[in-house]
């Protein structure tokens, strides 16, 4: 298939629009971007044009950028500045143009945890401007962006078409983006060799530092594998590129046409069978269909479903995932950390990620199974298609679904993204009894917390055979009679975890994550050779954990904490557990529930 394939989607919009007689659209600004960047001085100097009308304000977040000059139709035009923000009314109609610089230097701000500090950096390891590197307007726009650099650099911004011109020992690059869109960003290196490919009618470019290009072509057939199974699972690729670009900073971004790797990470080989995926399929989610955030991000929750838990899936290892999601949920979400998804906009902390990935990709994995998996996958369709190049809400997707669905499912949606919590069930009260050749099951099920709506799958198993079926689970007290064929030596709720459920104790393992998620820690002292330990004491102090000697610790301690006890041979140890044989091993760690409390940790 021919490069106008995907062009062909527009040539028609264009044409339906002639024929049609549809205005158009107006209130859409363009943005024309110029920068030339010096690396030696960590210096970016730029110019910003987009159209102004008189007696509007226009209210620019320019972050650090220093403000040079603002002119309308050529003449010096008043402004205010005020902490981060360019405020100008123009007198006059006509084009506004501000010159502006900013020096981008590496200011150690750290990345690569729950929730990294995104920076901008020039300097002799490249060029990564990410977060308000020009006067940001933070509305849809197209840009046209014209950025300057030294010859020998390679640059990637969001773009359909990257045109390059050497000029004058620099190099002068032009990208072409034709779509609306919040912001841009833009990544160059020296040290970039490209490997380019192609899929279908798709160009695929891989970005890596020379010491790392014997990675690129993995990252490529990895990118047609994925670009094979959502293309075929959604509609086809939004853009007619896609590159794999690696970072020096420890970033994990998925723009529109690109993903920005940090170097730290693309040697994980997890990496290209799990989070390169995800980033792919956030070219549909996130970077051509755009979140509404002020409704909440939906992205994250899609995108980890469809990505990290159907690769799971595909291994077999579907139910193990979402056990881990209701585990990490259970670990690091209480009640002062809690938020109904419609408030979820980004991941930063542990708490977060847990709702915005975890619980949000269990309430699709639910809708799945309450519309049933090809409605599920033409309502996303739909949903793509109806959304493309806007920003898309919770509500955006609930039509979409009850479009293609024809059912109401305002129940659904308003349970799952506007109240706190998971489902919380109390089963209590079974009996088994004969009626004649038959068995009747009978049991009760009772919800704690927000009332949910919802079917609670149930596995009974006999001699010979197992049957599979669901309950209808929206009272908060429920009594459930089951009429079976033969005697059911087992019955099992939700044994597949398809429920976004709060986990029993049972289920509840003794991960480490559960220290992390803990209130209060104490941490019990070695009974000797405390320096080596001086590090971990210290680090777990500075997030408020508090120190003791083992003899110190009370009852009251152990009953209200999850405790770190340093060394095998740890007084403390040998009250809860007796001995504990030792690991061969110069570092290791044990996770034991606390006898003591048992949603607790040793």
């Amino acid at each position: 298939m021919s490069l106008d394939r995907r062009a062909g989607v527009v040539l028609l919009f264009i044409v339906l629009s002639v024929v049609l007689c549809i205005p158009p659209a107006y209130g859409i600004s363009t943005i024309k971007l110029e920068v030339d960047i010096d690396i030696g001085q960590s210096l970016l100097t730029g110019i910003s044009r987009m159209d102004a009308s008189a007696g509007e304000d226009i209210v620019l977040s320019t972050g650090t950028l220093q403000i040079d000059e603002v002119r309308v139709n050529g003449e010096p035009a008043p402004y205010d500045e005020f902490e981060g923000t360019l405020k100008v009314v123009p007198a006059h109609d006509g084009e506004l143009l501000i010159k502006y610089r900013g020096v981008f230097k590496d200011n150690g701000a750290p990345g690569g945890t729950e929730n990294p500090v995104v920076q901008n950096v020039i300097d002799a390891r490249g060029v990564s401007l990410t977060n308000v590197w020009y006067p940001t307007h933070g509305e849809l726009s197209r840009y046209e962006l014209t950025a300057t650099l030294p010859s020998g650099y390679n640059a990637v911004s969001e773009a359909e078409e990257i045109r390059k011109v050497e000029k004058d020992g620099k190099v002068e690059y032009h990208f072409r983006f034709p779509y609306v869109i919040e912001g841009i960003n833009l990544v160059a290196s020296d040290k970039y060799e490209v490997v380019k490919d192609e899929f279908r009618d798709i160009g695929i470019y891989a970005y890596f530092f020379r010491e790392d290009l014997a990675l690129a072509k993995e990252y490529i057939e990895f990118t047609k594998k994925y670009l094979a199974l959502y293309e075929d699972l959604l509609d086809m690729y939004p853009y007619r590129r896609f590159s794999i670009v690696e970072n020096f900073l420890p970033t994990g971004f998925s723009m529109p046409t690109y993903t920005l790797l940090g170097r730290s990470v693309v040697h994980l080989p997890f990496i290209v069978k799990t989070s390169l995926g995800h980033e792919i399929l956030h070219q549909w989610f996130g970077s051509s269909v755009y979140i509404d955030f002020a409704a909440g991000n939906w992205a994250e929750g899609l995108t980890t479903y469809l990505a990290d838990q159907l690769y799971a899936e595909q291994e077999g290892k579907g139910r193990e995932y979402r056990k881990q999601i209701l585990v990490d949920y259970m670990n690091y979400v209480d009640a002062e950390r809690d938020v109904p998804l419609k408030y979820f906009t980004g991941r930063v902390d542990r708490a977060s990620r847990a709702i915005g990935y975890g619980k949000a990709a269990m309430v699709f994995h639910m809708l799945k199974n309450e519309v049933g998996k090809d409605i599920f996958y033409s309502s996303l369709k739909d949903f793509i298609e109806t959304n493309r190049f806007k920003e898309a809400s919770w509500d955006d997707i609930k039509k979409s679904f009850e479009r293609i669905s024809g059912e109401d499912l305002g129940w659904f949606f308003s349970q799952w993204t506007e109240k706190y919590g998971l489902f919380e069930m109390d089963l209590y009260g079974t009996e088994l009894s004969q009626r004649g050749s038959k068995f009747n099951l009978h049991f009760h099920i009772d919800q704690k917390g927000n009332l949910f709506k919802l079917k609670l799958p149930i596995t009974i198993y006999f001699k010979d055979r197992v049957l599979f079926d669901t309950l209808a689970i929206d009272e908060k007290q429920n009594s459930v009679d089951i009429t079976l064929p033969h005697k059911p030596y087992r019955y099992v709720l939700d044994e597949d975890y398809d429920v976004a459920r709060a986990l029993s104790e049972n289920e509840l393992p003794p991960v480490i994550g559960r220290l992390y998620g803990a209130d209060t820690i104490i941490i019990a002292l070695p009974s000797g050779d405390a320096q080596k330990y001086e590090r971990v004491i210290a680090a777990f102090e500075k997030d408020g954990a508090v120190a003791k000697a083992a003899r110190d610790i009370t009852i009251a301690d152990i009953e209200e904490n999850s405790i770190i006890a340093l060394g095998i041979d740890n007084p403390l140890l040998q009250r809860l557990y007796g001995s504990i044989a030792p690991e061969d091993a110069g570092f290791y760690v044990i996770v034991k529930q606390n006898p003591w409390a048992r949603e607790k940790v040793i």
